[in-house]
C-alpha cells in the first residue's frame, strides 16, 4: 500500500462543470483535488528479488524507465516498483523540493534528452542514507548506487483512484508527466566510477555544441560585472552569513545557516574552493559568459533579462576547461567556480539581484 506525502497544502475546490460533462460521469460530482505529490512510501513485495538493500536487483536506468513507460501506457506490470535496485548513472545535484539529485543513464542523455515527450530517462535521488554525505564532491561523476525504486506517479494515480476524487497535479515531478516521477529513496553509494567530474569540454566546441557565448572583453559593462563578482567571492571568503544576508530575509537566512549540507555551506566552509582565491593576482583567470540566445540583448544594452555568468579558474590554465553549458556552471568547483551576475535598474550589476 502506498502512502502519498505532500510538501504543500492540498486544496479541495468544488468546480462547476457543464451539465453534459457531469451527465457523462459515472459518479456524482466530487471535489477536484489540486495535488502536489512529492513522495510516497510503499511496502517491499513479499517475495521475489530486490527485497532488501543487501540483495538488490542489478539493473539500469533505461530498464527502469521503459518498464515504467510500459505500465503507464499499457498497464503492464512493473517488475521493479518498490524493490531495491542497484544501478549506475551520471549524477547531478538538484535544489528542487526536497530531492537531492538526479541520475542519468550517461553523460549524453543529460545534455540531449528526448527519449519521450513525458521526460528524459532519469531517476530522482530523493534522499541519501548518509545525511552528511559531501554530495558536491560527486557532482558530474559516474556513480553506482543502491536504493529503493518506486514510481511516484503510479502511487499518485493509485491514491487518486482510492480517493474517488479527481486529482490535478499542479506541482512536483508528476506535473511534468508520468515518467518524471521515477524515484530512488534511501540511497547508498556503492562506488564512484569516475575520478573526475564528467562534462563536455573544449573551447573548439563552444560554437557548435555549447550554449554559452563569451562576453566581449571590450564590453562597457564588464568592469562593473567583474567588481560584482569580486564582491561575491569576498563575501564567500568572509562567512556564510555574509554570502546570504544580502538577499534573504531573517527567517530564510536562519534556515539556510542551519543547513550544513547546502551549496552555500560548501562555498564558505573549511574546504571551500573559494578560500584560497586571490582575484587581485594577475595569474588568476576569470571568464564571463552569456546564454547565446541573450547575446544580442547584451550587446544592445538591454540588460533586464540578461544574466552574465562569471567564472573564476582554479587551474593553471582553463582555456579548454571553461564551461560550455549553463548547467555546467552550477555546483562544479574542481576546475572553476561560477556565479550569475544580474542587472537591476536600482542597484546595477550584482550577485544578489
Amino acid at each position: 500500500m502506498n502512502r502519498i506525502l505532500f510538501s504543500a497544502i492540498v486544496l479541495a475546490a468544488s468546480l462547476a462543470r457543464p451539465p453534459a460533462v457531469m451527465a457523462s460521469q459515472d459518479r456524482a460530482q466530487n471535489d477536484m483535488i489540486i495535488a502536489m505529490p512529492s513522495s510516497a512510501r510503499c511496502a517491499v513485495p513479499a517475495d521475489g528479488a530486490g527485497l532488501s538493500p543487501e540483495s538488490p536487483i542489478t539493473t539500469d536506468i533505461l530498464e527502469l524507465y521503459f518498464d515504467a513507460e510500459g505500465f503507464h501506457e499499457q498497464g503492464a506490470q512493473q517488475d521493479y516498483h518498490c524493490r531495491w535496485v542497484q544501478l549506475s548513472g551520471h549524477y547531478r545535484n538538484v535544489h528542487y523540493w526536497h530531492y537531492r539529485g538526479r541520475l542519468y543513464p550517461d553523460l549524453s542523455s543529460f545534455y540531449y534528452p528526448g527519449y519521450s515527450f513525458q521526460g528524459e530517462p532519469k531517476v530522482w535521488v530523493e534522499n541519501f542514507v548518509e545525511l552528511n554525505l559531501p554530495r558536491y564532491e560527486i557532482e558530474g561523476a559516474e556513480i553506482a548506487v543502491v536504493g529503493q525504486f518506486y514510481d511516484l506517479c503510479r502511487a499518485a494515480d493509485e491514491a487518486e483512484a482510492a480517493s474517488g476524487q479527481e486529482w490535478i497535479n499542479m506541482g512536483g515531478p508528476c506535473h511534468y508527466g508520468n515518467l518524471n516521477g521515477l524515484m530512488l529513496r534511501d540511497v547508498r553509494i556503492v562506488e564512484r566510477q569516475s575520478d573526475t567530474e564528467l562534462r563536455m569540454r573544449g573551447e573548439a566546441n563552444r560554437q557548435t555544441l555549447g550554449t554559452l557565448s563569451n562576453v566581449p572583453d571590450v564590453h562597457p559593462e564588464l568592469p562593473e560585472i567583474r567588481e560584482a563578482f569580486g564582491n561575491w567571492i569576498e563575501a564567500a571568503q568572509t562567512s556564510e552569513e555574509a554570502l546570504l544576508a544580502h538577499f534573504l530575509d531573517e527567517e530564510d537566512l536562519a534556515e539556510a545557516l542551519a543547513d550544513e549540507n547546502d551549496w552555500s555551506s560548501f562555498l564558505t566552509g573549511a574546504n571551500s574552493p573559494l578560500l584560497s582565491l586571490d582575484l587581485t593576482s594577475p595569474n588568476r583567470a576569470t571568464a564571463y559568459f552569456v546564454e547565446r540566445e541573450a547575446f544580442s540583448e547584451l550587446i544592445a544594452g538591454d540588460y533586464d533579462y540578461v544574466g552574465v555568468i562569471a567564472c573564476v579558474c582554479r587551474l593553471d590554465d582553463c582555456r579548454d576547461a571553461w564551461p560550455l553549458f549553463e548547467a555546467d556552471t552550477i555546483f562544479f568547483h574542481r576546475d572553476y567556480v561560477c556565479h550569475r551576475i544580474d542587472w537591476d535598474d536600482d542597484t546595477g550589476w550584482s550577485a544578489w539581484n
